[in-house]
């Protein structure tokens, strides 16, 4: 799994999409990952948008929000598309995730104001 790059959104602005690759480097299919991500206040997921191959849309949401995509076979990845907005209130922080097998990422994200 990758740390995707830091962010930066004004708020209220347009959705900025960063992307999580998770990859199965075993020689067996791998279960459906799932990512869980905890966002700062008044930042949200707004839905993945158009997904292509080799990628899962996060859905909408706020506070914790779950990505999932299908099983992996052995040497697969997946992107997670996320696409992120900053509401009026929101601040700068850091949004944080973990997998269903233990694995974490990080990144910074900082809002300006629009």
């Amino acid at each position: 799994m990758n740390n995707p790059p830091d962010v930066t959104m004004a708020s209220n602005g347009p959705p900025q999409t960063v992307t999580v690759t998770m990859s199965n480097i075993g020689s067996a299919p791998a279960p459906p990952p799932r990512l869980t991500l905890t966002l700062p206040d008044d930042i949200k997921t707004v839905g993945a948008g158009s997904t292509g191959a080799g990628e899962a849309g996060c859905p909408a949401g706020k506070g914790q929000v779950t990505c999932s995509a299908g099983e992996l076979g052995a040497g697969e990845s997946v992107r997670f598309v996320l696409r992120l907005n900053a509401g009026p209130k929101a601040a700068s922080g850091v949004i944080t995730g973990v997998t269903d097998t233990g694995l974490r990422v990080r990144f910074q994200v900082t809002v300006t104001p629009k």
